[in-house]
């Protein structure tokens, strides 16, 4: 997922594998069923900056983990915040804050920052470790298109990870303003080495 670290030079490594058995939430409906689909084994350097209530399902508020010290200055690196399916994010614009730019919530910080105020969803902290850590890359939005750049070794050596050769295939997913649906190739892309 470059949209998870791909401004910054990384990749989360995520993998298909054979569905696992839902836990008893998921069989519910009340819990995000993936199926198959994980993270790779390891650390990542960003958590989400919000924490589900106990009991709401995401369905009212959450809790907020940390806030901007400057919530000013965490706005005028995000840019213009506009909803709209037709706009895209200003160039350079970064909607993470890292750990330095932030403190632990509290109800005397929350008060400083004006009500519907946006802050970043995303927490940039930690390290990538494992064989999450495989992919380096990075994105950049210019004249209408993006261009994703990823660098992995042929063979990384861990069991989550196919070996590149001749013949594999691969699909891109494109996450455009939206969590889940994502759009994709309708047919893979074979990948060719000389």
């Amino acid at each position: 997922k470059a949209s998870r670290g791909g401004m910054l030079g990384r990749v989360d490594d995520m993998h298909f594998s054979t569905p696992l058995a839902p836990n008893e939430a998921q069989a519910k409906g009340k819990g995000r069923y993936s199926a198959g689909y994980s993270a790779d084994e390891g650390t990542s350097f960003y958590v989400y900056n919000y924490m589900k209530k106990s009991g709401s399902d995401y369905l009212g508020t959450v809790d907020v983990r940390r806030l901007p010290i400057d919530h000013q200055k965490t706005a005028a690196r995000m840019g213009t915040v506009d909803l709209s399916v037709e706009a895209t994010d200003d160039e350079g614009s970064a909607w993470w804050m890292f750990e330095a730019d932030s403190v632990p919530y509290s109800p005397e910080k929350d008060a400083e920052i004006p009500v519907g105020a946006v802050i970043p969803g995303v927490l940039i902290q930690g390290e990538y470790s494992g064989s999450r850590a495989d992919l380096l890359g990075g994105s950049k939005w210019r004249d209408g298109y993006w261009t994703l750049e990823v660098i992995r070794d042929m063979d990384t050596g861990h069991a989550q990870d196919l070996a590149m050769k001749t013949g594999l295939y691969v699909w891109l997913a494109v996450f455009d303003h939206n969590q889940t649906r994502h759009t994709r190739h309708s047919r893979p892309v074979r990948l060719t080495f000389n």
